[in-house]
């Protein structure tokens, strides 16, 4: 299933764990997205936890308990989202106490759920539009998950040339010199089922199964698991 993988600083995942945050604002994002993002929550300080006696909260190193769990570095919740939305900066003007905001109230409001204030949202948009994320279905995870349980839903093809023509699969790149990591499973999928019915018959027999096809096609996968967050985000295959 094609899903996206998010970065998010600590502060702003502490929000949406505990509901108060409810859109998320990006530069750039596909505009007709409709799916699961799951939230990977960035290294760089201050910490985020969750103690006994309180919400997620973020704390600086001379707050910060060892003892406490650090979710920093680690996929902690996912969200469905149901909608996105093309926003722009607010308006400028000069007033009599200086320059100040022509506010408008969808502006506001967007502010408001994405826990922004107006010089935040104003200074990261930079004059240009963005997007409006809106954060539904929140799900987070009793264990949260490592980067490498996912597999990126594009793999570099020069990267994987190689080892497709080891494998002997045949997979076309895109323009943009990417392959579909669906392409890339069901032609090693492919080449292995051919080389099981070479030498003891066909799936589902006595001596093999769909199930350990599946297994190994996996094992072959495993070089392209992901290794380092994205900086923004970016598509993702995951389980149903």
């Amino acid at each position: 299933m094609k899903a996206i993988l998010m970065s998010i600083k600590p502060r702003f995942v502490a929000d949406i764990l505990n509901g108060s945050k409810t859109i998320e604002v990006r530069k750039r994002f596909p505009l007709n997205y409709r799916g699961w993002v799951y939230i990977y929550v960035t290294k760089a300080l201050p910490h985020l936890s969750k103690t006994y006696v309180s919400d997620y909260e973020v704390y600086d190193d001379t707050q910060w308990d060892k003892k406490w769990q650090d979710f920093n570095g680690e996929v902690v919740a996912r969200f469905y989202c149901d909608n996105v939305e093309e926003i722009t900066p607010f308006e400028e003007y000069e007033s009599p106490f200086g320059m100040a905001y022509k506010l408008k109230e969808n502006k506001i409001v967007c502010c408001q759920k994405a826990q922004l204030t107006y010089d935040e949202y104003n200074h990261y948009l930079k004059g240009k539009k963005g997007y409006a994320i809106h954060i539904t279905k929140l799900e987070i995870f009793n264990k949260p998950k490592e980067l490498s349980e996912f597999y990126p839903y594009f793999i570099d093809y020069k990267k994987a040339s190689k080892y497709l023509k080891e494998m002997g699969v045949d997979v076309v790149p895109f323009k943009h010199g990417q392959v579909d990591i669906n392409n890339l499973s069901d032609g090693i999928s492919n080449i292995l089922e051919c080389e099981v019915e070479d030498s003891v018959g066909p799936l589902n027999s006595s001596y093999i199964s769909r199930e350990w096809l599946e297994k190994e096609t996996k094992k072959y996968l495993e070089d392209f698991k992901l290794t380092k967050a994205p900086q923004s985000w970016q598509f993702i295959e995951v389980g149903d």
